[in-house]
């Protein structure tokens, strides 16, 4: 897979991890490479994900993901560890555009369509104005 920028890359392994109910931590995170891997590696998973910038295409790419989640999902909590006011308003940005009136009880109702987790009044309002800042400016 290949992205466009090191954010793109980020965002679609914390997608992914959102909407399978997994978690992970970055175990490196440099200008040219990011590495993760499981929140339980060594204690049963084995998962591990390693991406960098080709210098030569001038992208990012996933070079190798080591197994697959051999854990069983502990999360069963209405919120997501990785589903941040930053990450949601990456996703929000276009229905803020598109109305820039819309409820945040709207917002938290998307989410919840998109990855079956309830995140908070508060957590949905912040990713509404960091969304406004992107589209108007600070």
């Amino acid at each position: 897979m290949q992205f466009e920028h090191k954010e793109d890359t980020i965002n679609a392994i914390r997608e992914f991890h959102i909407k399978n109910s997994f978690d992970y931590i970055v175990a490196e995170s440099r200008p040219d490479r990011y590495v993760a891997k499981c929140k339980h590696f060594g204690a049963g998973c084995d998962w591990r994900i390693r991406a960098s910038y080709n210098v030569k295409r001038d992208d990012w790419e996933i070079r190798k993901i080591n197994g697959t989640h051999s854990c069983v999902s502990l999360l069963v909590s209405q919120d997501h560890s990785k589903l941040n006011s930053s990450f949601i308003s990456d996703l929000i940005v276009n229905l803020v555009s598109a109305d820039p009136i819309i409820l945040v009880k709207a917002l938290v109702k998307e989410i919840v369509s998109r990855f079956g987790y309830t995140v908070t009044y508060r957590k949905a309002w912040t990713a509404k104005q960091m969304a406004m800042a992107k589209i108007y400016g600070d």
